[in-house]
């Protein structure tokens, strides 16, 4: 008569130095699908961290998706965003809505058509464009022929101090971070290249400078190895760097690691 349902609740949670007021989950059936509602309340006076947060999720015959709201003590929206994935024929497309999310506490907008899709034969289609007012932005997009998947990601300006803020329990993290990921899919080998920079780069109030990484990802082919180079710089000086391969066969990893003062 009622399908499937359920409740639950947690007061009082406490681990180390996460304490959680109250959590309840509220699981139920309609004839859309099955529906799950969460709450948590931090709101006593002696949590040392106050906000209140909300989960919203669904599972439906051909997808599932979730919306995730998040307000710290002031009653500001840190998080506002939801996201669908879908059963589609070639296999399973995901969506971000909505049109204008908040994530961080920064005020984005998105394409409206936008998608992420992941086919059955490990082809990725993409075209995901979020941008705020101050230029911070994820671009995901691919090109796709009859033998070749290319894919790119660009970061551009992403603030870690707003995001960790917003992330209950987070370390305390700070600086600008941009940076591009590319796959290239060309029939069944895969190839990787990325390059990642934090501007100023603060940890637990501890200055870092400027880090950048880089590191690539090549198969090799003929012995089924894998190569994999990444290295790490500061201030535009290299201080650590990884060289060598991965073995599919034997499940080993061979490489060497320099330090660098």
């Amino acid at each position: 008569e009622k399908g499937l349902n359920g409740y639950g609740h947690i007061y009082s949670f406490n681990t180390g130095t996460l304490l959680l007021d109250t959590v309840r989950i509220k699981l139920f059936q309609d004839s859309t699908g099955i529906r799950m509602k969460g709450n948590v309340y931090n709101v006593s006076k002696n949590n040392p961290y106050i906000f209140r947060a909300k989960l919203n999720g669904y599972l439906y015959n051909d997808g599932a998706g979730m919306e995730l709201v998040y307000l710290d003590k002031t009653g500001k929206e840190g998080m506002n965003v939801g996201i669908q994935a879908n059963l589609i024929d070639s296999g399973v497309s995901v969506h971000l809505y909505p049109e204008t999310p908040i994530i961080a506490y920064r005020n984005f907008k998105v394409n409206k058509d936008n998608y992420i899709t992941l086919k059955n034969d490990k082809t990725i289609l993409a075209d995901l464009n979020l941008i705020a007012d101050d230029g911070t932005g994820l671009n995901i997009y691919t090109t796709d022929n009859d033998s070749t998947n290319d894919v790119t990601m660009t970061i551009n300006h992403l603030n870690l101090k707003e995001l960790t803020s917003s992330i209950p329990y987070a370390p305390n993290i700070s600086g600008l971070l941009s940076g591009d990921l590319h796959l290239l899919k060309k029939n069944t080998e895969v190839t990787a290249a990325y390059a990642i920079n934090i501007a100023d780069m603060n940890y637990e109030e501890v200055p870092l400078g400027n880090i950048g990484m880089e590191g690539t990802y090549l198969p090799d082919g003929k012995d089924g190895s894998h190569n994999i180079n990444a290295f790490i710089t500061r201030e535009e000086t290299e201080i650590a760097g990884i060289d060598g391969a991965y073995f599919e066969k034997k499940d080993s990893l061979a490489a060497k690691l320099s330090l660098r003062s």
